[in-house]
């Protein structure tokens, strides 16, 4: 049965957040930690000079080819093959937080079994000190080949509110300190950073407060035990292990830019867990963000909003390369068919960045006929996308015997509203963990042996399913994969967390923005507050007709949380001021983004939704839009915060949020809500809720 609160342990860990976490484990630990650090160090510099930024290129083909030319360095290979050493002698945390089962040589090691309470949990620990001693001159070799520092950085994460533990000897990283390193250009970016010297600001202790995410270095170790290299599959000689580089590859989402972000998201993850290689689509128009023609950038890929370049680069288990890059490959006759056979690029074309529709059309097309399967029956409203703790025949039957042994329970599945305020431990067993967040979904979708040998496997969107469907990945990452090893679900909240958000431009923006609110709040109240209340008012062409209330009803739901003298930034689609004018003339200050347009100046205005979404998510309070993806994204980075600030409730995923429209649902944010349908009207708290227990 769920539980009314979760784990006294896991409160305990979380309440340590932002203390440093003991250094305890063994010197191989260490050692290892050191080795690790140091070739991300060295790998981030040589990709800074291959692999600009992407969104600033215009020109896509030189972005394909640096980031080629990176990925099949002799830097990334030696640092693949350090990892494989270090398992080999004593085991890694190859998959977010499970030991990987190995036997120690003769008696001599030992498991730590404490491996909660230190940073250090990746690592078998070998009390044998002459076992020690001989790892000291092979690792310190790999240590001087990769160019290492002599110093460890705190690898916690998380010591100060931000989640981002790298200020004081860095000062470039948006730790609140104004002074700028002179070394800025020769550094590659980091996601775990926020610079915005090179973006026009604001100083790194005004974007510091933008930061929700963390740098957690040992979760870059995160291998899917389907992957290639994973390296117990070696050592076991695995069977069922994918032999050659698997692809993934998918279709945008048809709908407005955070429906496209929604399923990207769920891609993304799948490619993680699956541990194939992830193919972007062609730069092409998007719905609501094609504006400008010839006067700016109208169309993307994802690689123009998120920093996929570094992603791919930090996480050994992920590789993401462009469609470019995949038809090259093609072309090379490296991608073979069912037969054997080398597939083709479609007219021998390898380039279709910025195609017209009707040629992108024939792209699509031709992927749905040559893939090696169109994953139809992966239908989130129906199944469940469940990954066993690893590829052992053992952890896959007991995964697939889950949903039968819940039906013969008295009652079967239970309802979503048995959960309502009573949240299962992050860390229950999968059967209690899979109860809360069935949501009407019986069944699983596995990852069978027989779509593990497939060489390219495609989600497509709108393309007709047996019963009549349309193909739709309409889900949020978290309520459609489910692991088995509560740990590695934890790792893959954490990585979209930490890894899959907005590029720096539209970070910086943001941060001004934010910064230019403060001041003028500053400057009305005398500086007695900085702080400012928020909403977004969904309009323009939503479907759902009963959310469209009119703005004297909307400010009556604000009156019942907002004070009379508050600061509103109000994010919108509405053009016409006029609706808004009964809000206007009750607060004293009311600002939307068009009043900050000189904290913006050359920015893409196809940026502008995503710096609304950013500045709204730092309101003291906020409003949104029941069913509008656009506010459930500003409440789920709402939720990071609140998880990494230890905020009122956030031990059941409280945040401070509200809806204007349909009263029934007005403080559903107030209370711990399961995973239920329909998924898109909202994010839920098992997103953000506790994430971090598992370090």
């Amino acid at each position: 049965m769920p539980s009314s609160s979760p784990g006294k342990d896991l409160r305990d860990v979380e309440s340590q957040k932002h203390k440093k976490r003991a250094a305890a484990g063994s010197p191989l630990t260490k050692y290892f930690l050191v080795v690790l650090f140091g070739a991300s160090t060295l790998s981030l510099v040589v990709n800074n000079k291959y692999a600009s930024t992407v969104h600033r290129h215009e020109d896509s083909n030189v972005v394909h080819s640096a980031l080629k030319n990176f990925r099949v360095s002799d830097t990334h290979k030696m640092y693949l093959e350090q990892l494989k050493k270090v398992e080999a002698i004593g085991g890694i945390e190859a998959i977010g937080g499970t030991a990987t089962a190995t036997d120690p040589p003769d008696d001599e090691s030992k498991t730590d079994d404490n491996n909660d309470n230190d940073n250090d949990d990746n690592s078998n620990n070998n009390n044998n000190d002459d076992d020690d001693s001989e790892l000291h001159d092979p690792l310190a070799s790999e240590k001087e080949k990769f160019g290492m520092m002599d110093e460890e950085k705190d690898d916690d994460g998380n010591g100060e509110d931000d989640g981002n533990e790298k200020e004081e000897e860095d000062n470039d990283d948006g730790d609140g300190d104004d002074t700028n390193d002179n070394n800025d250009d020769q550094q590659e970016h980091t996601i775990a950073n926020l610079n915005c010297e090179a973006y026009g600001g604001p100083s790194n202790k005004d974007a510091k407060e933008m930061v929700y995410w963390e740098d957690i270095p040992k979760d870059a170790l995160h291998m899917s035990p389907f992957h290639a290299e994973y390296p117990q599959n070696n050592k076991n000689n695995n069977n069922n292990k994918q032999s050659i580089t698997q692809f993934l590859t998918f279709e945008p989402d048809a709908g407005g830019w955070n429906n496209i972000r929604m399923a990207m998201e769920t891609v993304f993850t799948l490619a993680f867990a699956m541990g194939r290689t992830l193919v972007l689509p062609p730069h092409q128009g998007m719905y609501l963000i094609d504006k400008g023609g010839e006067k700016q950038k109208n169309k993307f890929s994802f690689d123009h909003f998120f920093h996929t370049e570094s992603i791919s680069n930090e996480h050994v288990g992920l590789n993401i390369i462009t469609t470019t890059e995949f038809l090259e490959q093609c072309a090379e006759g490296k991608i073979i068919d069912a037969d054997g056979k080398p597939i083709h690029p479609p007219q021998g074309r390898t380039d279709w960045d910025g195609a017209a529709h009707d040629e992108l059309r024939s792209l699509k097309l031709w992927i749905r006929e040559v893939s090696g399967e169109n994953l139809l029956h992966w239908d989130p409203d129906n199944c469940i996308a469940a990954f066993p703790a690893s590829n052992s025949e053992q952890d896959t039957n007991d995964l697939l015997s889950l949903p039968d042994k819940i039906e013969k329970l008295p009652g079967g599945f239970p309802q979503y509203q048995n959960y309502i305020g009573k949240p299962t431990d992050v860390d229950a067993p999968a059967m209690e963990r899979l109860k809360e967040m069935n949501a009407g979904r019986h069944q699983l979708c596995t990852y069978t042996p027989e779509l593990q040998q497939k060489q390219w496997l495609h989600f497509p969107c709108g393309m007709k399913t047996e019963d009549g469907d349309s193909s739709r990945l309409l889900v949020h990452f978290y309520a459609f994969l489910f692991f088995q090893d509560w740990k590695q679900d934890l790792w893959m909240k954490r990585f979209v967390r930490d890894h899959v958000r907005y590029i720096d431009e539209i970070q910086c923006a943001a941060a001004r923005v934010v910064t230019g609110i403060r001041k003028k709040v500053s400057s009305r109240t005398k500086g007695t507050s900085k702080d400012f209340d928020t909403i977004h008012i969904r309009r323009g062409d939503f479907q759902f007709k009963e959310t469209r209330v009119d703005a004297t009803k909307i400010l009556e739901q604000l009156k019942k949380v907002l004070s009379d003298d508050t600061t509103l930034y109000i994010a919108t689609d509405e053009r016409d001021k006029s609706f808004f004018k009964p809000i206007t003339n009750h607060y004293p200050q009311v600002l939307f983004l068009d009043d900050l347009l000189t904290e913006i100046e050359g920015i893409n205005t196809n940026y502008y939704g995503m710096i609304d979404q950013l500045v709204a998510s730092r309101g003291k309070n906020f409003f949104g839009c029941w069913f509008s993806t656009f506010t459930g994204y500003i409440n789920r980075l709402r939720g990071y915060y609140a998880d990494d600030n230890a905020l009122p409730g956030y031990e059941q995923g409280i945040i401070q949020s509200y809806y204007y429209a349909m009263p029934d649902r007005f403080d559903h944010m107030k209370e711990f809500w399961p995973i239920k349908k329909q998924f898109y009207a909202r994010e839920f708290p098992a997103s953000w809720r506790l994430i971090d227990s598992s370090i």
